[in-house]
């Protein structure tokens, strides 16, 4: 018997095959309707069922028993009991990651199926990895694909169906394969453990679905090792011997620390996962995942791809805390925790770009800016107002450094709006080489309108807004300006409406 778990529990008729319903109900229906195709292509990433499907679907079709306008194999007779033992004449499992050349081709395949069914009606080729096969072997296979004799049926399986050539392609019935949703997976695995007799708890078979990232064989390939611990109870402390720890939860936690604005707390929760030894990198993926997960619940926690992708408390913790923010914020601390991300390894401190994400993060306010969010508030060291700020100027968009550069270049030469975007790619080039993350910032906008010396700048993000207002962003913005036009101009951020 075979040891390894997929293996034993391979799907033997249709009813087990794991999802690909799309797929699974065509090919019965040409079964029942006995209209069979010379040629299929079966293409897919690794591991969501396309050799299982062509042996079920070689089974099917060579069964002796099988009842008219029917497309289940008995799995009795003596032709699927070879098929399911692997000793059948009839199916041929070539490799073409190893028999490449066209030799191999005219010998293990033009030559064979000359040779007539043995058992069955038909010989069927299943030929997998087929984008390994050389041009010359592709060659060799056109005019068999595209006239093959009565008895022989070809079925391709590729993960990489762009190398097959076009020719081969027209010549195929071609099914797309889909990654298996998470909640099949866990379903799947669910099934193997009760039928091993070994207890999984649910984090387990969720940690292993996540990490199958769609492959039900990987998936079972993992719950064949943690079967290996040989215990008859399997908890996360036991499985995370074989399998990588899942940080979801602490990921949950982290953006709930971060939606709630406590940015100490978030750094300090932070270091303490890091002090307990975990992965970093895995963390902010994990936190990346989990923000993607509160933006499908808060698009439409109907949506299937959510309800597949969280379960149990996870499911109730996600709803919960997409119902105290926006989609706009959402999309602002997935982009905030994916630049970071990408800086680690680059850092004198490990978890640097994290506690930096993080505060970025707990700076976003809708309305608000980060410089209010930053602001400390002392209880004891309450400062009564100077009575002279209460004077300033009611625009919001004003501050005091830009009336004092208004002022100051009142006289000097105007500028109009075409020039201003004719140019701005220079004044952008140079932010880059004073300061890139400011460019970084600036790359999504573009001057909206120009009045005397002073650009109005339109950005997608209040965070934007505050970066370009910030007092140190004001002075290399003004060095930007005054080396393309020769003067510096006041920038001014406002934020654009829905579709500009």
């Amino acid at each position: 018997m075979p040891s390894s778990l997929y293996q034993r529990y391979r799907p033997k008729k249709w009813a087990d095959l794991a999802d690909q319903n799309h797929v699974k109900v065509t090919l019965q229906h040409e079964i029942e309707r006995e209209q069979i195709a010379h040629a299929y292509l079966f293409v897919g990433p690794r591991g969501v069922g396309k050799t299982t499907t062509a042996r079920l679907f070689a089974k099917a079709i060579n069964c002796d028993a099988r009842a008219k306008k029917t497309a289940e194999p008995c799995n009795s007779c003596a032709s699927c009991k070879r098929i399911d033992a692997q000793q059948s004449f009839d199916l041929i499992e070539i490799d073409a990651a190893s028999h490449t050349g066209v030799d191999h081709v005219r010998e293990y395949i033009l030559s064979s199926a000359e040779v007539q069914a043995g058992h069955g009606r038909y010989r069927v080729f299943i030929i997998d990895e087929a984008h390994m096969l050389s041009t010359a072997a592709f060659n060799a296979m056109l005019k068999i694909l595209e006239e093959p004799p009565a008895h022989v049926i070809f079925i391709l399986a590729t993960t990489e169906a762009h190398k097959v050539p076009a020719t081969i392609i027209s010549r195929c019935q071609r099914f797309d394969f889909k990654r298996i949703a998470p909640d099949i997976i866990r379903d799947r695995l669910r099934s193997l453990a009760e039928q091993e007799g070994v207890q999984v708890t649910d984090d387990v078979l969720a940690a292993i679905a996540a990490h199958a990232e769609g492959s039900l064989r990987d998936a079972e390939g993992s719950l064949g090792q943690v079967f290996s611990i040989g215990a008859k109870k399997i908890t996360m402390d036991e499985a995370s011997l074989v399998i990588p720890r899942s940080t979801i939860t602490d990921a949950a936690a982290l953006v709930d620390l971060c939606l709630r604005q406590l940015t100490a707390e978030a750094i300090a929760y932070v270091n303490d996962r890091v002090d307990n030894g975990i992965n970093i990198n895995v963390f902010m993926a994990d936190v990346i995942v989990w923000l993607r997960t509160l933006l499908l619940a808060k698009v439409g926690k109907q949506l299937d791809l959510f309800s597949q992708q969280t379960l149990g408390e996870l499911h109730s913790a996600a709803l919960e805390q997409a119902a105290r923010t926006t989609v706009k914020r959402l999309q602002m601390m997935i982009d905030i925790f994916i630049k970071q991300r990408s800086l680690l390894g680059q850092t004198p401190i490990e978890q640097l770009p994290c506690e930096l994400a993080v505060v970025e993060a707990c700076a976003i306010t809708e309305g608000e800016g980060a410089e209010k969010i930053f602001n400390i508030k002392d209880s004891n060291n309450k400062q009564k107002p100077d009575s002279s700020a209460t004077q300033k100027s009611d625009k919001p968009d004003e501050t005091d450094s830009e009336t004092e550069v208004k002022s100051s270049l009142s006289s000097l030469e105007k500028f109009t709006l075409e020039e201003v975007k004719g140019r701005w790619h220079e004044v952008l080039e140079n932010i880059k080489s004073l300061n890139r993350s400011l460019c970084y910032v600036l790359a999504g906008s573009s001057p909206r309108a120009v009045s005397g010396n002073r650009i109005e700048l339109g950005v997608k993000y209040p965070f934007h807004q505050d970066r370009v207002h910030d007092a140190k962003n004001r002075s290399v913005l003004a060095e930007a300006t005054e080396k393309v036009f020769g003067q510096a101009l006041s920038v001014v951020a406002v934020l654009n409406k829905d579709g500009e």
